[in-house]
């Protein structure tokens, strides 16, 4: 993640793809984290980054490539204006309690986001690691939660157990 106002996005030396990028750098301020993706090449050379977040901290944990080579991120945000930054994505601008899980998919040259999920309960929740199904592009997200009423469907366990539970 960042905190730079100035992270470089396109163009310049350190960057040899065209086009637009995904840049939220204006939603940085105080000690807001964004997430940032950068491309590079087959010989290392950067191509292009894109800035994701809204008007909270946002924390990426980990990033998959599906076989059409767009990004899948997932981590954590604090951010309450997601929905209003990327209209019809399927984001809300609801944070429940400290951090919300946040799951978001790019497309592959970085200039727009594809979807965007977040949610959880009244703690701290966040996404730790996924995994995809080649075959079908299925996501599993796997995480922690410290939420009494994280969001499930059917759960194996019926409520919450420890001080923080995890949640697939």
């Amino acid at each position: 993640y960042t905190q730079s106002t100035d992270f470089p996005l396109i163009g310049g030396t350190a960057f040899t793809g065209g086009g637009a990028s995904i840049n939220e750098s204006a939603q940085l301020s105080g000690s807001n984290d964004k997430v940032f993706v950068v491309k590079f090449n087959t010989a290392g050379t950067s191509w292009k980054a894109a800035i994701i977040g809204g008007n909270g901290s946002d924390a990426p944990y980990d990033l998959r490539i599906t076989s059409a080579g767009d990004i899948i991120v997932c981590g954590l945000t604090t951010s309450t204006n997601l929905a209003t930054l990327f209209p019809g994505k399927g984001a809300s601008n609801t944070n429940n309690g400290g951090n919300d899980v946040l799951v978001y998919k790019i497309n592959s040259d970085l200039s727009a986001i594809s979807w965007m999920k977040n949610y959880g309960g009244s703690g701290d929740d966040q996404a730790n690691i996924m995994l995809t199904n080649k075959t079908t592009g299925d996501i599993f997200v796997a995480g922690q939660t410290t939420s009494g009423n994280f969001p499930t469907t059917n759960p194996r366990q019926s409520g919450f157990v420890g001080s923080q539970d995890a949640f697939i």
